[in-house]
């Protein structure tokens, strides 16, 4: 679970007495874990899962589906890599990170008035991209996704924000999970079973079905009410104080090279099996296509995975 800049002040949280060998059993684990279940509704815990689910599903089906869909039709390759180009929002979204900590409307609450805009954002860039012909209006549903790219991006970011805000220390461990769970999830549907579902439903079935999805999520945020937090920026010297005493703890580093490697590996099997994907669907019939997009899906959850292990090893650091 990776927190933002901003100063939040969640519940405090108290080291559990000593009492005897029973203390950090598993058994009392559990029950902390329980006893953070019970904290929030249900409906906290299910509007943070759909929110990643969501984040994921339409950057998922263009990146591993529209690449399958693309390559069947004969496209080349050299066209193609540009859709990969929109993960790499994703890596410079730290950019403007410090504008969504910054800056919100706080009558609407400050994340929730961020995931208001960024959802609407994705269901118009669905709409628009739906009306195009992704044979001969390539192009233009490539700057469609970049503007989705951006709208999801910028969402996980406040969704970030707004979890570190209102889980207390004990509730983060389960929101973390819930958290990896939401975007596989959305890695499944969007990239696995919305291209199964390609051949039967069309283009614009499958933009209709990932603006539901979205759509969805959109009134979750609706009925939810932000609760208060200070959100007051820290000094900058603080910060930079902050960043360069982390990587100063020994074994950093090499965990840092370790997981930067294991990332490029995943990510480049995953495109290189994507890439070819278009020669092996040529000879497949319907079943094999629909296996192939799961396989799909999941080799590169596997490398969003790894991401979420890279975040765990640096909280517990």
């Amino acid at each position: 679970m990776k927190c933002t800049i901003t100063t939040c002040k969640p519940a405090k949280y108290r080291l559990p007495a000593v009492t005897g060998p029973q203390t950090g059993s598993p058994r009392s684990r559990h029950t902390k874990t329980s006893a953070a279940a019970q904290g929030k509704p249900l409906s906290t815990w299910l509007l943070l899962a759909n929110l990643y689910m969501t984040q994921f599903m339409g950057l998922s089906f263009f990146m591993i589906a529209l690449v399958v869909i693309m390559r069947r039709q004969g496209m080349p390759l050299e066209r193609l890599g540009g859709i990969y180009l929109l993960g790499l929002f994703w890596v410079i979204k730290f950019l403007w990170a410090p504008l969504v900590d910054r800056f919100g409307i706080k009558r609407m609450g400050h994340y929730r008035s961020w995931l208001l805009l960024t959802q609407t954002g994705m269901m118009l860039s669905l709409f628009a991209i739906s009306f195009l012909d992704i044979a001969t209006q390539f192009g233009a549903v490539l700057g469609g996704c970049v503007v989705l790219a951006v709208f999801s991006s910028t969402q996980d970011i406040a969704a970030d924000g707004l979890v570190c805000c209102m889980l207390s220390r004990e509730e983060r461990g389960l929101g973390s999970g819930i958290q990896y769970a939401g975007g596989m999830l959305g890695n499944l549907v969007g990239g696995g079973a919305v291209l199964m579902a390609y051949p039967h439903i069309g283009w614009k079935g499958s933009m209709l079905v990932l603006g539901l999805f979205t759509l969805v999520s959109w009134f979750q945020v609706l009925c939810f009410r932000e609760p208060d937090h200070n959100t007051e920026p820290q000094a900058n010297p603080l910060l930079l104080a902050r960043f360069l005493t982390f990587w100063k703890i020994p074994g950093h580093g090499q965990w840092l090279l370790l997981l930067a490697l294991v990332r490029i590996a995943t990510a480049t099997g995953a495109t290189a099996l994507a890439g070819k994907a278009g020669y092996f669907s040529a000879v497949m019939a319907a079943w094999a296509f629909a296996c192939l997009s799961l396989v799909l899906s999941l080799f590169f959850k596997l490398s969003l995975t790894n991401g979420g292990k890279e975040q765990e090893t640096v909280k517990e650091a």
